[in-house]
């Protein structure tokens, strides 16, 4: 409107969404064309000076930015190098480090370019479960961990023990929470597992992973079907085709019940020993995409980079260090400025050479995973 002044503030380093045909070379020719007053912020109010230092280097500004944060970590930025079969541990990892930092781990996070290495390195993706014994048991000791992602994880285990277990036949969407081809209302389901999942947890039989796998096996089958009979009934006509029948030890001859066993050779052994990353699992550690962080300030992150450049333009660490214009460049900027005090860089196996080029623009480089840990344990 006539009379007003508009001040436009923004940072074209953070423009991250090039498939949407969001081009920064765009916005500041139009603000040129315009002749914009160009007022650059010179203060840095989330992250320490190290941190602030790095991601100026990282998209070539030239300008001076000044922290208000001083770190209470004696290497803000951090480099960690990792194996390439073992990108699924570097979340306990980061967890282990955050803990011997002194860092809220609800206030970090784990970020990456793309959903599938997400996938890679969230338990309910992992491949690390071997059976639906575990299955369900994961589901259940996830649930009670309460955090937002573990509670996300532990609807998809559960639904797919229910599923394999009560609707064998049907086709399930993964995406949905293996919601069988019956239940129209994706919605619907992920309420039904949700409440039967508050249920198993708020029964001191089934919640009990410290048990035997033989205990807790029989309270599997002693209760189990009266929880999700007791959920379906809370949804009235929506879910009143789902039926569960008692779970049994095995099926006699013309018997159609569903089986729930002892896993073989594990009667006498506690079922939360069988669990994966169970030690990490119960932390409030979020894994998600570098999109997912955008504009949030948090305590610590890890970034971790594909393993390699294939199927990606840019996902994979040296793209971020090729060309300071380029949108792979922008993601790791965008990912770099969001935590104050420890900023860390997880890197499949580089040379000696690309090292040196890390330590160069401000990263100390670990050593190992465990190995740095120990070093930590040590000092």
């Amino acid at each position: 409107m006539q009379g007003t002044t508009l001040h436009f503030v923004g940072d074209l380093n953070q423009a991250i969404y090039e498939f949407k045909k969001v081009v920064p070379e765009k916005v500041e020719k139009y603000t040129q064309e315009k002749r914009f007053n160009v007022l650059p912020l010179s203060s840095n109010y989330r992250s320490c000076q190290a941190i602030a230092d790095l991601c100026t280097t990282l998209v070539g500004n030239t300008g001076n930015i000044s922290s208000i944060h001083i770190s209470k970590q004696e290497c803000p930025c951090v480099c960690v190098p990792f194996k390439k079969d073992e990108m699924m541990k570097m979340p306990d990892w980061f967890s282990g480090y955050l803990e011997q930092s002194g860092i809220d781990k609800q206030r970090s996070a784990v970020v990456t370019r793309s959903w599938a290495n997400v996938s890679r390195m969230r338990p309910a993706d992992s491949g690390q479960i071997r059976n639906y014994q575990e299955r369900l048991a994961m589901a259940i000791y996830l649930w009670k961990a309460g955090c937002r992602q573990a509670t996300e994880d532990a609807l998809k285990f559960f639904g797919r023990f229910v599923t394999e277990k009560f609707f064998p036949k049907q086709s399930t969407n993964a995406r949905e929470y293996y919601r069988p081809e019956s239940v129209d209302s994706a919605l619907t389901w992920r309420l039904f597992l949700a409440a039967t999942m508050g249920k198993c947890c708020q029964d001191a039989r089934l919640s009990d992973l410290e048990q035997s796998w033989s205990d807790w096996t029989q309270a599997i089958r002693d209760k189990m079907h009266d929880h999700l009979s007791r959920s379906v009934s809370m949804f009235g006509a929506t879910l009143s085709g789902c039926i569960f029948p008692p779970l049994v030890a095995r099926n006699k001859r013309g018997e159609s019940l569903p089986v729930f066993s002892t896993p073989r050779g594990e009667r006498n052994n506690q079922v939360l020993r069988a669990l994966p990353s169970t030690a990490s699992a119960q932390e409030p550690l979020r894994v998600t995409t570098i999109h997912n962080v955008k504009g949030e300030t948090l305590e610590a992150l890890m970034l971790v980079s594909s393993l390699d450049t294939r199927g990606t333009s840019d996902g994979y660490w040296t793209m971020w260090l090729d060309n300071p214009a380029s949108e792979a460049t922008r993601l790791a900027y965008v990912a770099s400025s969001r935590p104050r005090q420890l900023l860390v860089w997880a890197i499949p196996e580089p040379s000696e050479a690309e090292l040196d080029k890390l330590t160069q623009i401000g990263f100390h480089v670990l050593t190992e995973p465990e190995e740095a840990l120990q070093e930590r344990n040590v000092s």
